[in-house]
C-alpha cells in the first residue's frame, strides 16, 4: 500500500490511497456524531474518534453512520429535537457516567418488564 525506495520520498500506492480515505471517513463520521449528536467539543470530538475508529466493525459503524445522517435529515426538517437532547445533556452535567448508565438501565429494564408482562398476558 506504499511505495518505499531506498532515499526516495514514500508514495501510497492507488490502493494506499483508497485505505487513507476510508480511515479519514470513518473517522469523520464518528466525529460528526461526537461533535453533532452527543454535543462533545470539537477537540474531544476528534480525539475521541481516531479512537474509536480502530475498535469499531463495519456493522457498527455503519449503523452510527446512518443515525448520523438521520439527525441531520431530522435537524433539517424537524430543528427540535437536536437542541432538546443538547438541553437534555446540559441539565446532566456533573452527573456521573455510572448514574447516566443506571438511569438508562432502569428505564430499559422497566420497559422490558412491561413487554414481558403484556407478552405473558397474551
Amino acid at each position: 500500500m506504499i511505495h518505499l525506495a531506498p532515499y526516495e520520498v514514500v508514495t501510497l500506492t492507488a490502493a494506499g490511497k483508497r485505505r487513507a480515505r476510508q480511515l479519514a471517513d470513518r473517522c469523520e463520521v464518528l466525529r460528526h456524531f461526537l461533535a453533532d449528536v452527543l454535543g462533545l467539543d470539537a477537540e474531544s470530538a476528534a480525539e475521541n474518534a481516531r479512537r474509536m475508529m480502530h475498535a469499531l466493525d463495519e456493522e457498527a459503524l455503519g449503523r452510527i453512520a446512518c443515525f448520523v445522517a438521520f439527525a441531520h435529515e431530522c435537524a433539517r426538517a424537524e430543528g427540535d429535537w437536536p437542541e432538546e437532547f443538547r438541553r437534555v445533556v446540559e441539565q446532566s452535567q456533573g452527573v456521573s457516567c455510572d448514574a447516566q448508565i443506571a438511569r438508562f438501565l432502569s428505564s430499559v429494564g422497566a420497559r422490558r418488564g412491561r413487554s414481558a408482562r403484556k407478552d405473558a398476558e397474551s
